[in-house]
């Protein structure tokens, strides 16, 4: 997959928060096949969501922080009020190889020992909103930390088969025109059902879901720029209308449009989102 044009509040260490809120009474958490470029990072000081990988559920409480890598899909449900915290932050590129699985990591361990304080600072609406964003720096860059020093254990995968490949840079060259999948497997001169195991065995998603992500990521640039409508950035990045883009993009960065654009406005990320 290409390379993110890294924008906003970005350091030489390849490490930018893209969107962040909390919530202490989210109610609705319900997405199916979420996937984006990007990593995620939840903790819920209160229960009553979970998270599901493959069959399985996992629940979220204050016990542990799970953390998501790019391009790992799966899905989320609530069981009534709950709170939570969400951080969407892109990671330098040694990171890539890291499994596509949830990461769950212990709050009583020292690296993140101090999440109840951060949390009363971030609902502190009278803490300058800079500080809010160095905490939460520093939070991803525990994680990062943690990861660099226990190796990323590459994914155990086949080679990759050069059709495919082929296929995926012509996505990536023209995110706003990619045809249909019978269209993609005639190109790669394959069949539809052996082009669509390939693919998801290369990428571990099937090209549809891959060519969601793409568009996102589009659309993601075109708004940091914020020289264009939201409109016109749906229809830059192939959606019938803005209806059908903000709902995708939400799918996808569980945040619309008009509120990524909000966050990366004039503030230069500094603002942060609080929610309730």
């Amino acid at each position: 997959m290409k390379k993110i044009n890294r924008t906003g509040f970005v350091s030489q260490t390849g490490v930018n928060i893209i969107w962040w809120y909390y919530s202490s009474r989210l109610r609705e958490w319900n997405y199916r096949n979420s996937c984006g470029n990007f990593w995620r990072l939840y903790w819920n000081p209160r229960p009553g969501a979970e998270i599901e990988l493959d069959g399985t559920f996992y629940p979220l409480d204050a016990s542990r922080i799970v953390v998501i890598p790019p391009r790992c899909s799966f899905s989320t449900r609530s069981s009534g009020t709950f709170a939570h915290l969400a951080i969407h932050f892109l990671a330098p590129e040694f990171l890539d190889s890291v499994r596509r699985e949830f990461h769950f990591f212990p709050v009583a361990a020292p690296d993140f020992a101090a999440m109840p304080e951060l949390l009363y600072q971030l609902q502190d609406r009278t803490r300058a909103v800079e500080w809010k964003m160095i905490a939460l720096y520093e939070l991803v860059f525990r994680v990062v930390r943690r990861f660099a020093a226990a190796g990323a254990e590459p994914e155990e995968r086949k080679p990759a088969d050069l059709r495919v490949l082929r296929i995926a840079e012509a996505m990536n060259a023209d995110p706003a025109r990619i045809p249909d999948n019978r269209e993609l497997s005639r190109r790669s001169g394959m069949s539809v059902n052996t082009f669509l195991r390939l693919f998801k065995q290369e990428f571990g998603m099937s090209p549809q879901q891959y060519a969601r992500i793409l568009r996102i990521d589009l659309a993601r640039s075109l708004i940091w720029r914020a020289d264009r409508s939201l409109d016109e950035v749906a229809a830059a990045t192939g959606f019938a209308d803005r209806y059908h883009f903000s709902k995708v993009f939400k799918a996808v960065t569980q945040c619309t449009p008009a509120q990524f654009r909000r966050f990366h406005s004039a503030t230069r990320l500094l603002s942060g989102a609080h929610l309730e």
